[in-house]
């Protein structure tokens, strides 16, 4: 496990470097959030569709659950992922929620951590799965995506699956953590943890949730807003635009 940690921080400061040297800034830092995220995605579907893992089964095989290569390879790659988006915090200009964003990813990488040290792998999957999959679609939209029709759709599509992934699923899975503990981790400190990260991480999420529409709700003027529905996505479109360019 620590040479691939070990190569995978490499690659992934590497894929940066190349992203900032042939790419506008403007979309540098959006390019390696999608094809990170891209690659959480890729290691992570072949457990879960092999597994048959989902939030009501996360528990079945526990405390006799196994650590495939696959998942090997997944929580090395996500614990890589958050160490090295902590030193492109300090390495890139300091953006607004700097302090946020450092507190995001300390608490998953200690969250991933503790997860190897008591046999949550599954509950891992499921974590890479519900953060990674509306990130590859803001980074779609951004690159792919011409055309009004096709932009508000994925605008739609990235504001359900934030709020279905990030708030929902998030939600059921705290839920789900706590009866296990309640089962399983009665003498296990460690399971108290990774309770209070799980709830620390949703708090975060919240915070992002409301600045998103904050920052929706300043970026549509009220032309657009008050307008017909194509006028009022095309407003919709240019904010998602700001937010996926960010």
């Amino acid at each position: 496990m620590l040479p691939f940690l070990f190569t995978t921080s490499l690659v992934l400061l590497l894929v940066d470097k190349i992203g900032a040297a042939y790419v506008p800034v403007k979309y540098a830092q959006r390019l390696y959030e999608t094809i990170t995220h891209g690659a959480s995605l890729c290691l992570a579907i072949p457990p879960i569709f092999s597994d048959s893992i989902d939030i009501d089964s996360m528990w079945e095989t526990y405390p006799t659950t196994t650590l495939s290569l696959g998942m090997s390879r997944l929580f090395s790659f996500e614990i890589a992922r958050m160490v090295v988006g902590i030193l492109l915090l300090f390495q890139r200009p300091r953006q607004k929620d700097f302090g946020l964003v450092a507190l995001h990813h300390i608490c998953t990488m200690s969250g991933y951590l503790i997860g190897l040290h008591l046999g949550f792998y599954r509950l891992g999957c499921l974590l890479v799965l519900y953060t990674s999959i509306h990130e590859v679609l803001l980074g779609v939209y951004t690159v792919f995506l011409r055309g009004w029709a096709c932009r508000s759709g994925m605008m739609v599509l990235f504001g359900v699956l934030w709020v279905y992934c990030r708030h929902y699923a998030w939600i059921r899975m705290i839920v789900s953590l706590y009866h296990a503990s309640l089962f399983h981790g009665n003498r296990e400190p460690s399971w108290g943890i990774s309770l209070c990260l799980m709830c620390v991480l949703q708090v975060c999420q919240l915070v992002w949730s409301y600045d998103l529409y904050r920052f929706f709700t300043r970026q549509v003027p009220d032309s657009d807003r008050h307008g017909s529905t194509l006028d009022v996505a095309r407003g919709g479109c240019r904010a998602f635009e700001s937010v996926a360019s960010s």
